[in-house]
């Protein structure tokens, strides 16, 4: 997907920026559409392909900054079976993604089994260990298997805790 596919005009930006201030997430915002929400950030999808997380009020965008930090920092290898982000926000209030079939948007538990499995060889393969990836943190962009929740402070893929021999 080009980068050009999520990218954002001035008038989502400005819609983004309401939905951050608010409390409570709106399910529906000017051709917003909540996904899932947590502790940390509203994801939302748009333009039918693409997906926003937006922090919190409360200055909680660690979440939003240790994804895109993971991101920019991985190697090659590992950035592979990461989702891509696309754009964030200088302050990290907001980043973008291509929107992956999650168990949230219709991936069923069997195949995010499979694709779990599957990233977790890729991941030891390359000489790393993760405790803290989970299915619900996984999907598929096309046929792309990827982690797509990256932002609670996975230290594998950028080698911070290597695999013991």
């Amino acid at each position: 997907m080009s980068p050009k596919k999520c990218s954002l005009t001035e008038t989502q930006l400005d819609t983004i920026r309401k939905i951050g201030k608010k409390t409570e997430p709106p399910k529906n915002a000017d051709g917003f559409s909540l996904v899932d929400w947590g502790g940390h950030r509203y994801v939302y999808e748009y333009d039918k392909k693409c997906i926003v997380k937006i922090a919190i009020p409360g200055d909680k965008t660690d979440h939003n900054q240790t994804e895109v930090e993971t991101y920019r920092e991985a190697s090659p290898k590992i950035r592979k079976i990461l989702a891509p982000i696309i754009d964030y926000a200088p302050d990290y209030s907001w980043i973008t993604m291509p929107k992956a079939k999650t168990t949230k948007t219709g991936l069923s538990d069997m195949e995010a089994y499979a694709i779990y499995n599957d990233l977790n060889k890729e991941i030891q393969s390359q000489g790393f260990m993760c405790w803290d990836i989970e299915r619900r943190q996984i999907g598929k962009i096309g046929r792309k298997q990827v982690v797509v929740d990256y932002g609670f402070g996975i230290s594998c893929p950028i080698g911070r805790e290597k695999k013991k021999k």
